[in-house]
């Protein structure tokens, strides 16, 4: 091989090389940008499943709510009990200044029943109602 083709080969090696660097960082530039839009199309779906999650949740305890409140009037009435007035999701302002909410409210005169409506009920539910209606 003369002098000429070896220098011509290093440099086409070099180029090669070269190449090859840019190629990597050209890779790497992407990789990084496919993870970022992959970070950010997660948190958009994750936000999304919230979103849909929490309208799921609130018209579901609506429902439940509504099938709930007649049987509740119903058995008061039944057990002799008066009911004048009967409110869902009553609500209201505490002294603290705290948004306060009753799934269903009955009324009879001076006297209420405050319902905290659940569709799987837990100890610390009960326990949250009490410190609400104190």
């Amino acid at each position: 091989m003369s002098e000429a083709e070896l220098q011509a080969l290093v440099r086409s090696m070099e180029e090669l090389r070269e190449s090859t660097v840019e190629l990597l960082e050209i890779q790497r530039e992407m990789a990084r940008e496919t993870e970022q839009a992959m970070r950010q199309s997660r948190e958009e779906t994750d936000s999304a499943i919230r979103e849909l999650s929490s309208v799921f949740t609130s018209q579901c305890g609506k429902l439940v709510e509504a099938w709930v409140e007649p049987g509740c009037v119903d058995q008061f009435r039944n057990s002799g009990i008066a009911i004048s007035r009967s409110l869902q999701r009553a609500e209201w302002i505490d002294r603290e200044g705290r948004q306060m909410e009753i799934d269903v409210l009955l009324i009879n005169g001076d006297e209420v029943v405050a319902i905290e409506v659940k569709a799987s009920l837990k100890v610390g539910d009960v326990e949250e109602h009490e410190d609400r209606l104190e």
